[in-house]
Protein backbone atom coordinates (compact mmCIF):
# COMPACT_ATOMS: atom_id res chain seq x y z
CA UNK A 1 0.00 0.00 0.00
CA UNK A 2 1.34 3.42 -0.90
CA UNK A 3 -0.23 6.83 -0.27
CA UNK A 4 1.08 9.84 -2.20
CA UNK A 5 0.72 13.48 -1.28
CA UNK A 6 2.42 16.86 -1.25
CA UNK A 7 5.41 17.77 0.90
CA UNK A 8 4.08 21.34 1.13
CA UNK A 9 1.02 20.31 3.17
CA UNK A 10 0.93 19.76 6.91
CA UNK A 11 1.36 16.11 7.94
CA UNK A 12 -1.92 14.43 8.82
CA UNK A 13 -4.07 17.02 7.03
CA UNK A 14 -3.99 15.65 3.49
CA UNK A 15 -5.98 12.77 2.10
CA UNK A 16 -3.57 11.81 -0.70
CA UNK A 17 -3.99 9.07 -3.29
CA UNK A 18 -3.89 5.41 -2.26
CA UNK A 19 -2.66 2.47 -4.34
CA UNK A 20 -2.56 -1.23 -3.47
CA UNK A 21 -0.21 -3.55 -5.39
CA UNK A 22 0.58 -7.22 -5.04
CA UNK A 23 3.94 -7.76 -3.33
CA UNK A 24 4.81 -10.46 -5.90
CA UNK A 25 4.80 -7.77 -8.65
CA UNK A 26 7.88 -6.09 -7.19
CA UNK A 27 11.24 -7.30 -8.53
CA UNK A 28 13.93 -8.38 -6.08
CA UNK A 29 16.09 -5.42 -7.15
CA UNK A 30 15.91 -2.46 -9.49
CA UNK A 31 18.12 -1.52 -12.42
CA UNK A 32 21.65 -0.68 -11.29
CA UNK A 33 21.11 1.78 -8.43
CA UNK A 34 17.84 3.20 -9.78
CA UNK A 35 15.56 1.29 -7.43
CA UNK A 36 12.01 0.25 -8.23
CA UNK A 37 9.13 2.70 -8.69
CA UNK A 38 6.17 1.81 -6.51
CA UNK A 39 3.84 4.77 -7.10
CA UNK A 40 3.46 7.23 -10.00
CA UNK A 41 2.72 10.73 -8.74
CA UNK A 42 -0.18 12.76 -10.11
CA UNK A 43 -0.28 16.57 -10.48
CA UNK A 44 0.31 18.21 -7.09
CA UNK A 45 1.96 15.12 -5.57
CA UNK A 46 5.69 14.93 -4.90
CA UNK A 47 6.20 12.40 -2.10
CA UNK A 48 4.95 9.25 -0.43
CA UNK A 49 3.28 10.14 2.84
CA UNK A 50 2.69 6.53 3.92
CA UNK A 51 3.58 3.02 2.82
CA UNK A 52 2.92 -0.44 4.22
CA UNK A 53 3.67 -4.03 3.23
CA UNK A 54 2.02 -6.98 4.94
CA UNK A 55 -0.59 -9.73 4.84
CA UNK A 56 -4.16 -9.32 3.72
CA UNK A 57 -6.85 -8.49 4.54
CA UNK A 58 -5.74 -4.88 4.83
CA UNK A 59 -6.83 -3.03 7.95
CA UNK A 60 -6.62 0.72 8.55
CA UNK A 61 -7.28 3.24 11.30
CA UNK A 62 -8.35 6.88 11.18
CA UNK A 63 -6.41 9.59 13.04
CA UNK A 64 -8.90 9.15 15.93
CA UNK A 65 -8.28 5.38 16.04
CA UNK A 66 -11.54 4.26 14.41
CA UNK A 67 -11.28 1.25 12.08
CA UNK A 68 -11.63 2.05 8.38
CA UNK A 69 -12.70 -0.08 5.45
CA UNK A 70 -10.17 0.31 2.63
CA UNK A 71 -11.91 -0.87 -0.53
CA UNK A 72 -9.24 -0.39 -3.20
CA UNK A 73 -8.64 -2.88 -5.98
CA UNK A 74 -5.12 -4.20 -6.51
CA UNK A 75 -3.46 -2.12 -9.22
CA UNK A 76 -0.23 -1.99 -11.16
CA UNK A 77 3.00 -1.88 -9.17
CA UNK A 78 4.05 1.47 -10.69
CA UNK A 79 0.58 2.95 -11.25
CA UNK A 80 -0.93 6.06 -9.68
CA UNK A 81 -3.41 5.91 -6.84
CA UNK A 82 -7.01 6.98 -6.40
CA UNK A 83 -7.94 9.96 -4.23
CA UNK A 84 -8.80 9.00 -0.67
CA UNK A 85 -12.03 10.21 0.91
CA UNK A 86 -10.93 9.67 4.52
CA UNK A 87 -7.65 10.36 6.27
CA UNK A 88 -5.72 7.24 7.30
CA UNK A 89 -3.27 7.28 10.22
CA UNK A 90 -2.10 3.66 10.11
CA UNK A 91 -2.29 0.44 8.12
CA UNK A 92 -1.96 -3.11 9.39
CA UNK A 93 -2.80 -6.70 8.58
CA UNK A 94 -4.47 -9.64 10.19
CA UNK A 95 -3.25 -10.51 13.64
CA UNK A 96 -2.45 -14.15 14.12
CA UNK A 97 -4.09 -15.74 17.15
CA UNK A 98 -1.78 -16.58 19.99
CA UNK A 99 -0.56 -20.17 20.18
CA UNK A 100 -2.51 -22.27 22.69
CA UNK A 101 -0.75 -22.52 26.04
CA UNK A 102 1.42 -25.56 26.70
CA UNK A 103 -0.57 -27.61 29.27
CA UNK A 104 2.60 -29.07 30.77
CA UNK A 105 3.88 -25.58 31.57
CA UNK A 106 0.80 -24.68 33.64
CA UNK A 107 0.53 -27.78 35.81
CA UNK A 108 1.83 -27.40 39.36
CA UNK A 109 4.94 -29.36 40.33
CA UNK A 110 4.22 -32.55 42.28
CA UNK A 111 4.54 -32.22 46.04
CA UNK A 112 7.21 -34.20 47.79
Amino acid sequence: VTVSGSSSELPGTQLGAIKVADYADFPAKGRATGGVRSHRFLKGEDCLIMAWAGPTPLKAASPTGKPLLIDVEVGRRDGSGIKMTTAVAAFGGTLRPAAPPDPSATQPAPEE
